[in-house]
């Protein structure tokens, strides 16, 4: 039944141990960036706006995205290994490739970033 079983992509990308190795990974990232806590609120609040928007192709985009970085086992190892500049650019090739932004609006935003 194709309801129940799910297909090999969610097993391959939903084990525990990079379950608990995502999680571990995003309460490092949440404890060094700390203060950019509101600015990141604020980013989340426009992106829910453009959701809204948008409809079902921001939806589609959106697990896109969270498809291409659960797969990435490069930016898990970089966040584990604490690198985040690698990490960062990996986040940033997983939001073009998901058609969330351009590249350009990206080093837009990675520039605003590197001057916080």
């Amino acid at each position: 039944d194709v309801r129940t079983t799910p297909p090999r992509v969610q097993k391959k990308h939903t084990s525990r141990k990079l379950i608990e190795a995502w999680f571990r990974a995003l309460s490092e990232i949440s404890t060094t960036f700390g203060p950019l806590k509101q600015r990141t609120a604020a980013l989340g609040v426009q992106i829910a706006k453009k959701f809204r928007k948008h409809g079902n192709i921001a939806k589609r985009r959106i697990l896109r995205f969270v498809d291409i970085i659960l797969g990435d086992t490069q930016l898990l190892h970089a966040l584990e290994l604490g690198e985040w500049k690698k990490s960062f650019l990996r986040l940033e090739s997983a939001i073009v490739k998901a058609g969330i932004t351009d590249a350009a609006t990206c080093e837009q935003l990675h520039k605003g970033v590197i001057m916080m």
